[in-house]
């Protein structure tokens, strides 16, 4: 069975850092540091050009998607199934810009690598937008992704499930596939397989 993750948001804790980049230029809003946000792109607080801004400065930040603290439960999770099952089956799919240091692809397969997971099947697209045809070029049979609009494009699509990983900022999408963990994605790929 071909399977896929997100990263951001699903296996890397691209919020957390956001809000320490928030905390650093926009002291304004005092934000706490386990601040959940509840809309994409923080736009329930920020501006678009304050959250450009934000972006921006990241996408500066020397290697900035290497560094990226790991969802531990949810690595684990992966880990564990690779152990059981092999690794030729696995995909990791991403919409990540280049930033500074190099390219997405490279700083992502390092951040693997230093997660012990495998990078032979990373697969860094420009947009969220076109993770759906990609998803559907591989034969992806399963899809596990934290964005409910990438996982709405995807239902429909022959012999593919997608799930939304469940997050505060994605509560709206209550029409789509949810799970709340990876080991729950998991196991409900294989049940619906």
């Amino acid at each position: 069975m071909k399977l896929s993750f997100d990263l951001d948001g699903v296996l890397c804790d691209f919020s957390r850092e956001a809000i320490k980049t928030i905390r650093a230029l926009y002291p304004c809003y005092d934000l706490p540091p386990d601040y959940e946000h509840t809309v994409w792109s923080f736009s329930n607080t920020l501006t678009s050009q304050e959250w450009e801004h934000v972006f921006s400065c990241m996408m500066n930040q020397d290697n900035f998607w290497t560094h990226l603290p790991a969802f531990e439960e949810n690595v684990a999770a992966v880990s564990t199934y690779l152990e059981t099952h092999g690794e030729q089956d696995i995909y990791f799919v991403t919409a990540r810009p280049d930033c500074n240091g190099g390219s997405a692809k490279s700083m992502t397969a390092l951040w693997l690598m230093d997660h012990r997971l495998p990078f032979g099947n990373l697969i860094v697209v420009p947009s969220h937008a076109a993770k759906r045809d990609v998803l559907a070029q591989h034969g992806i049979q399963a899809h596990l992704d934290d964005y409910a609009p990438t996982i709405k494009a995807c239902q429909g699509l022959p012999g593919l499930r997608a799930y939304v990983l469940d997050r505060k900022y994605n509560q709206g999408a209550t029409d789509l596939p949810r799970v709340y963990s990876a080991a729950e994605y998991l196991l409900e790929a294989e049940l619906n397989a």
